[in-house]
């Protein structure tokens, strides 16, 4: 991911205000590159949209004390990148926000491993 992004990110807990905090998939060093990875393959099901949604009110409640931040979610597949890109309300929302959708090319191996569990997940 850091790749296609451009820069060296690592999972990393980021402190909120009053003592709260909250997990972010991908930090860079100086903290202002905060990414949120989905890796569904495919047509998203169930709450996966929603989870989305969530990642996204995440990094927007960081964004509120990072205001130089980059925001982004990136997806590993395409079809499940679709739901926020275009002209649906929740692709107009991300936009709103500042919140980059990007997809990023996973290797074979990799995306069929994904593929693999979900099989497993959803039987």
């Amino acid at each position: 991911m850091a790749d296609a992004i451009g820069v060296p990110l690592s999972k990393q807990r980021v402190d909120l205000a009053n003592g709260t905090w909250c997990e972010v998939d991908g930090v860079s060093a100086d903290g202002n590159v905060l990414v949120e990875a989905f890796a569904h393959q495919g047509k998203m099901i169930g709450s996966q949209p929603k989870k989305v949604s969530e990642d996204a009110f995440k990094l927007v409640t960081i964004a509120k004390t990072r205001t130089a931040a980059r925001l982004m979610i990136a997806f590993a597949d395409d079809v499940a990148a679709q739901s926020f890109m275009g002209k649906s309300w929740k692709a107009e929302a991300l936009r709103a926000w500042g919140i980059e959708v990007v997809v990023v090319e996973l290797h074979g191996d990799i995306r069929a491993g994904i593929s693999s569990a979900q099989v497993r997940q959803f039987r």
